[in-house]
């Protein structure tokens, strides 16, 4: 009979084998949060996307060389850039990390609109805001005289 110790040492080497061997034999099919990814979704809407690009290039093509005229082409045109705006959107809503993207980008916006604390050196050009070196009667950038103080 197998003892209790050879049982433990068993089952021990099989959590072990799956532990490490899961990861390996299961990529994608996991978040870190431990949800499955939507990769079917995410699938289909690329291959939605591409498809309307190559029509939009297509359809391009054929106003071009004269097989579509104007008005067909202009009503076309926007269906389909519609449609392809709106794949885009459904992709960007699957995308967790979309969210984060925009409140790093209002935020970097708001900071770029902040007034800087800093001001023009006293010893800058009046015109162009360029630091004078020490012995320079005149800006390097604009040529502008330099103030005497």
């Amino acid at each position: 009979m197998i003892s209790f110790d050879m049982l433990v040492l068993l089952l021990l080497a099989a959590g072990l084998v799956f532990f490490i061997g899961e990861p390996l034999l299961g990529q994608g099919r996991w978040r870190q949060d431990g949800t499955q990814p939507q990769t079917q979704e995410i699938e289909r809407l690329n291959l939605q996307k591409e498809g309307l690009y190559t029509a939009i290039q297509d359809l391009d093509f054929d106003y071009q060389t004269g097989k579509v005229d104007r008005r067909d082409y202009t009503a076309l045109r926007q269906q389909l850039e519609g449609e392809a705006i709106e794949t885009l959107r459904e992709l960007d809503g699957l995308d967790p990390l979309a969210a984060l993207d925009e409140t790093l980008e209002q935020q970097i916006a708001s900071l770029r609109a902040a007034p800087t604390e800093t001001g023009p050196s006293t010893d800058a050009c009046s015109h162009c805001g360029t630091d004078y070196p020490a012995h320079a009667s005149f800006c390097a950038v604009c040529g502008h005289a330099r103030a005497i103080s």
